[in-house]
């Protein structure tokens, strides 16, 4: 109902404002307007959500907008709104979902821990549930190795589910995010976790199941990525092992990368640690530019996340020739549009 309106009116605002007109019932208009239309509630409900997630500092970005996580934007189920906690942003940055058992083992912790020590380096976000078990480990040990980390959650951003997390979730809000697409108060209901997952998977560029037994919401996830077109990986482990069968059984059905090593999940998705990224572009970048793509270049190298109009003023570059060179620049693969209309080296 919610991106039918939007889809009418153009942004939420103008449909709700339309809805709380007496007069929109006298227009002729498609039924299935008309039927959202009334469940519109009050403008009011709405204004007071608004002030409370603005007095506490919480974003809500909404599908159709520049702001809204791009990867997540482009599946069909994506959340209306999404509201996120946190000083980061949800861009274009490569993101890694490692989800699995609330009952993880020794063998599932240690890889989340081989994983971390490997992956800091990469510019690579983690994103997961904040349940128990895995979830805890990825979100704890990326805090250890200084990762941006993100966490999901299944209710709204005035609770912290499970309980025993709370801590842990005002950790992550100091280098992270907390990331949900319920209103403030909304509680834990059953049912919003398999819906959550759909959030994770949305957000990542690729998914790594790192322990599942044979049904959990591990493989939910998985099965979200994979109609995503997200990759999908899976730690295998032993045939009698019950925290393990989701995995094998993913692999097994060819709906998951075998991985035994997390250089595995880098090759695959073509990952570098950041040194070894800028060594290669440092060494290639100015052979292959022009003069004026080098000046740019230069400038981002100092500065990423510049708006146009701010490299216009440092470069001395008209916008028409600007506007053309930042074009060529991107299809060629050195630069990146991020939200905003800003853009960095890649």
């Amino acid at each position: 109902r919610a991106r039918q309106l939007i889809d009418a009116f153009g942004d939420a605002k103008s449909a709700f404002e339309y809805a709380n007109r007496p007069e929109h019932r006298r227009t002729n208009m498609p039924t299935f307007l008309a039927n959202a239309l009334k469940e519109v509630k009050s403008f009011k409900s709405f204004e007071k959500e608004l002030k409370i997630i603005e007095s506490h500092s919480i974003r809500a970005d909404i599908y159709n907008e520049d702001d809204y996580p791009i990867r997540l934007a482009q599946c069909y189920d994506a959340p209306v709104v999404l509201f996120s906690q946190g000083d980061v942003a949800m861009d274009s940055r490569p993101v890694l979902a490692v989800v699995g058992t609330r009952r993880s083992t020794k063998y599932g912790r240690d890889f989340c821990r081989k994983l971390m020590e490997q992956a800091q380096n990469l510019g690579v976000v983690l994103v997961s549930g904040l349940a128990l078990g895995i979830d805890t480990e990825v979100h704890r040990m990326s805090l250890e190795h200084s990762m941006e980390n993100w966490a999901v959650v299944a209710h709204g951003l005035g609770h912290v589910y499970p309980p025993e997390n709370r801590r842990l979730s005002r950790e992550i809000l100091k280098s992270g995010l907390l990331i949900s697409e319920h209103l403030y108060w909304d509680k834990a209901e059953k049912e919003n976790f398999p819906l959550r997952n759909r959030i994770i998977a949305g957000l990542a560029t690729a998914v790594l199941v790192v322990e599942s037994p044979e049904k959990g919401g591990a493989l939910i996830t998985a099965e979200y990525a994979n109609s995503y077109n997200r990759d999908v990986f899976a730690l295998p482990g032993r045939r009698d092992d019950r925290s393990s069968r989701g995995c094998n059984r993913l692999i097994k059905q060819h709906k998951a990368h075998l991985i035994e090593e997390p250089q595995d999940i880098f090759e695959q998705m073509g990952w570098q640690r950041k040194d070894q990224l800028k060594k290669v572009r440092q060494a290639k970048l100015f052979e292959v530019l022009t003069e004026d793509q080098k000046v740019i270049a230069e400038i981002l190298k100092e500065r990423e996340g510049l708006l146009m109009d701010q490299l216009i003023q440092i470069s001395g570059i008209n916008f028409g020739k600007l506007a053309s060179l930042l074009l060529e620049m991107e299809m060629s693969g050195i630069i990146q549009a991020l939200p905003g209309k800003r853009y960095a080296l890649r």
